[in-house]
């Protein structure tokens, strides 16, 4: 290893070459591992939806049957991607930024008057989405890189956006089954607080890629462009900081009791609840709005106000916040550490600003309807309060 100049982070070319290959790989498996296709819910210039192949959790499966296959044969220890998780982080920055220049470089290359320049895709139900605001018309060099200019760039079925969120996801289920093994060697059983981490973390991903068909319904569908925004946060920051939990879980002195496991894991699953129902209601109500979401019947027009959605208007992301704080809770209570808050913290900014772009997209696609929600539905994300 050698010492970069002027920042004390190891560089080392072995981990980065593993790293791309492991990145290389998904994208290999997300080509050729067999899938639903189904069509989705922004549509290309044409107006026809854009379809897409839903594989994410075989993906998933294989990738993590090929690490198994490989610690079992002996040919590279389950924990080798924790034991060099400082490495890999240098190394996915580098990767990400890498890969963001090159979406940038695409985008460019797409001629100015084909480009959708709106402030969100278009979609089977907003067909023209050009709104009266087009700011990538004059955003300069840096902004384009940062934001993106496509918002869908796609190779037939290989969606570069699906793919993206694919490497994320199973990068980041790779380092916490890596931190378990690590774990495991260590102390020679695994805690209460890391099987209850673990658990949470894997039932975040694994839901999040079976509910693939609901995920391409979503804000970062129709609003988000491949940028370094998503580019480089799919491949560095989302599967190396989303983690940041399990850091204080490893070498930890202490554990927590069963019963703050069961209270732990029962938090989590209220946020996962909120999160889930709000979220497949909002893609059924797209898909059947004619047909009721557990016994809540939409009383017609093109927005939500019964169920999860006349609570609070993005009731979604209170459970979103509710789950990063359950995942934070394990690493704190045995280490007293504050680096695990910093995932909810993240989410509180990150759905915070989120909410404001959703509402200013969403009044210029309903506009007097909009408004009329806000007077039914006062409250943002949390109840009574905000």
């Amino acid at each position: 290893n050698m010492a970069v100049p002027l920042i004390d982070v190891p560089v080392d070319l072995g981990v980065a070459v593993a790293l791309a290959l492991f990145y290389g790989l998904i994208c290999h498996l997300y080509a050729i591992t067999p899938g639903r296709i189904i069509a989705g819910y922004v549509t290309d210039a044409s107006g026809k939806p854009l379809k897409y192949r839903l594989n994410g959790l075989a993906t998933l499966v294989v990738v993590l049957s090929i690490v198994l296959f490989l610690h079992f044969r002996g040919t590279i220890h389950i924990a080798w991607l924790y034991r060099n998780f400082t490495q890999a982080v240098f190394a996915a920055v580098v990767i990400g930024l890498i890969a963001s220049v090159a979406a940038l470089l695409w985008g460019l290359s797409t001629p100015i008057e084909k480009r959708n320049n709106a402030r969100r895709a278009n979609t089977i139900d907003h067909p023209n989405a050009v709104d009266h605001q087009q700011p990538a018309k004059s955003w300069n060099l840096l902004e384009q890189f940062y934001y993106g200019l496509d918002f869908n760039p796609r190779a037939g079925l290989y969606d570069i956006k699906m793919l993206l969120y694919l490497i994320g996801a199973v990068t980041l289920e790779t380092i916490i089954l890596s931190a378990v093994a690590e774990h495991y060697t260590v102390n020679g059983s695994i805690s209460v607080a890391m099987l209850v981490y673990a658990s949470m973390m894997t039932w975040f991903v694994v839901e999040y890629l079976f509910h693939e068909f609901v995920h391409i319904y979503t804000f970062d569908f129709f609003a988000e462009r491949i940028g370094f925004k998503l580019v480089w946060g799919c491949l560095a920051f989302y599967p190396f900081f989303y983690s940041i939990g399990v850091h204080a879980l490893v070498n930890a002195p202490t554990d927590i009791s069963t019963t703050q496991a069961v209270l732990i894991a029962a938090l989590f699953l209220l946020g996962w609840v909120i999160t889930r129902g709000a979220n497949n209601q909002k893609y059924y109500f797209k898909v059947a709005p004619e047909q009721p979401y557990f016994g809540f019947k939409q009383p017609g027009g093109k927005i939500l106000l019964c169920g999860w959605w006349g609570v609070a208007r993005h009731f979604n992301y209170l459970g979103e916040i509710i789950q990063a704080a359950a995942l934070a809770l394990p690493g704190w209570l045995v280490t007293g550490s504050i680096l695990p808050w910093l995932y909810p913290i993240y989410y509180v900014a990150l759905l915070s600003s989120r909410q404001i772009e959703d509402e200013r997209i969403c009044a210029a696609k309903y506009g007097t309807v909009w408004h009329g929600y806000i007077a039914a539905v006062p409250y943002r994300i949390l109840p009574y309060v905000w």
